[in-house]
């Protein structure tokens, strides 16, 4: 808010280190397997994300696997007690459905005691490399 601002950034890894007779994914750090399905079901938008949210266009834009047709929704983005604090925006695969950037704009949040004119968290897929193994 005005010359005050806080950026922050996270590298977060998910490594499938190995798949269980079942077909279950072992990841790295994860204490229970997950289906294949639960797994990239986190890189999704839901279903209620989906029906919260209109589609406001397209957009073209730049990734590791180059240029790409992108469904752009935004939804607002509701406290715990249904009160609006601003919007939601979700760039979206066309094809595949994969949330590539998504990122919250709110105004007038408290953040460590003091009140945020002006806020704004984003999360970016930057890099996703799948590998297919056949039976």
């Amino acid at each position: 808010s005005g010359e005050n601002f806080i950026t922050e950034s996270y590298d977060i890894t998910v490594t499938v280190e190995s798949v269980n007779e079942d077909g279950t994914l072992n990841i790295t750090d994860s204490e229970d397997p997950a289906t294949a399905e639960e797994f990239i079901a986190g890189l999704l938008m839901t279903e209620d994300e989906i029906a919260a949210s209109p589609l406001d266009g397209t957009k073209v834009i730049s990734t590791q696997w180059g240029l790409m047709e992108c469904d752009v929704y935004v939804m607002p983005h509701m406290s715990p007690e249904g009160v609006s604090l601003g919007d939601r925006t979700f760039i979206v695969e066309s094809s595949t459905g994969i949330v590539l950037t998504t990122w919250v704009e709110m105004h007038d949040v408290e953040y460590d005691g003091e009140v945020w004119e002006d806020y704004r968290s984003e999360f970016t897929l930057t890099d996703c490399n799948f590998i297919l193994v056949a039976d």
